[in-house]
């Protein structure tokens, strides 16, 4: 094939006009109006070849149905590309048993109606429900019809089983088509809500200006540690931390850049704490850490570093150069208190520290 060949392929086969809630929907019938096209062209030379004009003819009707299908399909009208497909297949199935008989297989094609119904969501349950029952009731007048009439075309025995064993074949394809596609959809609508669960968890879990973690999430953590004190004796840090002169920025400068301190003091504190402790953002200008499996010497040491790193990092905002210092109040958490008690033991050491003149550490 071509390069210019590719171009056209590639051209007619592209979606246009599909809703993503539909995309499985345009998918099933876009492939199958395909399959059932060249099951169709098969059947008309077969027909052609055995000289039976009626059914030839219409199969001829059955290709230009799939085409119409295949193209209103892709400009997004896809309960009518469903309904000509249905028209087609009980219309095709009808005439062909009454012309060639139970025998020829031809009435396995209703079958492969009942699960391409349920793909489309533009038909209610009610609907769906009321043209299986049609189709069931097609089934047997068919079937009756056949017992009690002979075929209008004789063919021998072996040309028979020949379309019967074609038509299992189309139709097992067909079902199992069906199938892969309804396991993808549902598995495509597994994966979306998760991903959906997943961003929920994160805007629950995360304050929005800094990315942090919020403050119910530290609480929970915190709880959590709590917990395995209970149970191991396991001692942790808490560490409060604040903007000293968080105020004059926004005073000054504005509330914007009021912002951009808070969330790079957040990033900074972040950046140092990697494998070692959890920042979350308190409220306002203020930071509580949580160091797990820590005693007061290190939490302080930790302090410290922050304390460093961010008095160190000058922010750039409309061409000033803005400096940050930080007061951190540390205390490990070592009796049996409750949550309430550890935070605010940390607080009293962070105002301590706002007392000594702040950009310190206390413990």
């Amino acid at each position: 094939m071509n390069y210019r060949n590719k171009r056209f392929l590639k051209k007619i086969l592209k979606t246009s006009n599909v809703d993503d809630s539909k995309y499985s929907l345009y998918s099933v019938i876009n492939y199958t109006s395909v399959l059932c096209f060249v099951v169709h062209i098969t059947l008309l030379s077969v027909f052609s070849f055995l000289k039976i004009k009626y059914l030839a003819l219409f199969n001829i009707f059955s290709c230009i149905i799939y085409i119409m299908a295949f193209f209103i399909n892709r400009r997004g009208f896809h309960s009518y590309a469903v309904v000509l497909a249905i028209c087609e297949v009980v219309g095709h199935s009808t005439l062909a048993v009454m012309f060639l008989g139970w025998a020829s297989g031809f009435h396995y094609y209703i079958l492969c109606l009942v699960p391409l119904l349920f793909f489309s969501k533009d038909i209610t349950k009610t609907g769906k429900v009321i043209l299986n029952i049609l189709f069931c009731v097609i089934y047997i007048v068919l079937r009756y019809y056949a017992s009690e009439n002979s075929a209008i075309v004789t063919l021998n025995t072996k040309t028979l089983n020949v379309f019967d064993n074609y038509n299992i074949i189309v139709t097992f394809s067909s079902l199992s088509f069906l199938a892969y596609y309804y396991c993808m959809a549902v598995e495509k609508a597994h994966n979306k809500l998760r991903r959906a669960n997943k961003k929920l968890e994160i805007l629950a879990d995360t304050d929005p200006l800094t990315g942090l973690l919020n403050r119910r999430k530290i609480v929970e953590e915190i709880n959590k540690n709590i917990v395995e004190f209970k149970s191991t004796g396991k001692s942790f840090v808490l560490i409060m931390a604040d903007i000293d002169n968080f105020k004059s920025f926004n005073d000054k400068y504005g509330h914007n850049c009021g912002d951009l301190v808070v969330t790079t003091s957040g990033a900074i504190m972040k950046s140092q704490l990697i494998n070692e402790g959890i920042i979350s953002r308190w409220g306002g200008e203020e930071f509580l850490i949580l160091l797990p499996s820590c005693n007061i010497e290190g939490g302080k040491e930790l302090a410290e570093k922050l304390r460093k790193s961010v008095q160190d990092t000058t922010v750039i905002y409309k061409d000033t150069r803005v400096s940050i210092t930080m007061t951190f109040g540390v205390c490990s958490y070592i009796s049996n208190i409750n949550i309430e008690e550890a935070i605010g033991n940390a607080d009293k050491a962070l105002y301590e520290g706002k007392r000594k003149g702040r950009n310190c550490v206390v413990a």
